[in-house]
């Protein structure tokens, strides 16, 4: 892929004066000097689709090397001084996956996990370049946030949720749910194909507010342990190879904020 610029936990390669180059490898007076290497050690989760930081290894991922340099037309020093790769080093060789986005046209909506592992470029003596080697925590990338809001005005209402994931399983979405003016057992099924998952809290209290971010749950009336009153079947946007039709049925009037990044199948 052709980019000169490129987003890494929020901040912009060009806002600190740099561009993704090529100055090639070893050889031609060009010395690539190896940098901080970080091994995490990893183990997917249940569904196989994104690595944690535990005690193996996950193999189906992307990877993608490249160069960059002080940007040509900004800089008349083009040599890269000892604070400056500290400071590189301090944003890019970090432990721990951050969100990266190549910022081209076709690829601005999409996003990666992604760590890195940093090589020097030395020419005559001098640092003049870094060179990159990213490694993802999933085997594709991911869509911006999809937001949607669910009203729920009457007990046992059904709302349709089309599943927009490039992958086929289940997504486990942010949420935050405020009951309405009825209390009681909230219940949130799922179907998708012949396939019908539920997920269950009980006891809540009229306009109580419960967030789901899995694998964590509370709600804003500290009284209710909701952690005792839930099956532990938390909701997932799912999808078959046939089938992207999520089909909600709640038990109670509630309002229901969901917001999940489907997953992009791309090259690199």
């Amino acid at each position: 892929m052709r980019f000169e610029d490129f987003e890494y936990d929020g901040k912009q390669l060009s806002d600190l004066g740099y561009m993704v180059c090529e100055f090639g490898t070893n050889g031609n007076g060009v010395n690539i000097v190896k940098g901080a290497t970080i091994n995490l050690s990893t183990v997917s989760n249940s569904y196989g689709t994104k690595n944690y930081l535990v005690n193996s290894k996950y193999g189906n991922i992307l990877e993608d090397t490249f160069q960059i340099c002080k940007n040509t037309c900004n800089n008349e020093d083009m040599e890269i001084t000892v604070d400056e790769q500290r400071e590189l080093g301090r944003w890019l060789n970090r432990k721990g996956y951050h969100s990266f986005r190549y910022l081209t046209y076709d690829y601005l909506d999409f996003y990666f996990e992604a760590t890195f592992n940093i090589s020097y470029i030395e020419v005559g003596g001098k640092i003049y370049g870094l060179e990159l080697e990213m490694t993802t925590n999933k085997p594709f990338a991911l869509n911006k946030e999809k937001d949607y809001e669910l009203e729920i005005t009457e007990a046992n209402q059904t709302m349709i949720l089309i599943d927009e994931s490039d992958d086929e399983g289940c997504i486990y979405p942010h949420m935050r749910i405020t009951i309405g003016n009825i209390s009681g057992d909230l219940k949130i099924s799922n179907e998708v194909g012949d396939k019908i998952e539920t997920t269950i809290i009980k006891n809540c209290t009229a306009n109580e507010v419960i967030t789901i971010d899995y694998p964590i749950i509370y709600s804003s009336i500290l009284s209710h342990k909701v952690h005792k009153d839930f099956n532990w079947k938390f909701f997932g946007i799912s999808n078959t190879n046939n089938d992207r039709v999520n089909k909600i049925t709640v038990s109670l009037p509630c309002k229901i904020e969901i917001g999940y990044s489907p997953a992009v199948k791309l090259g690199l």
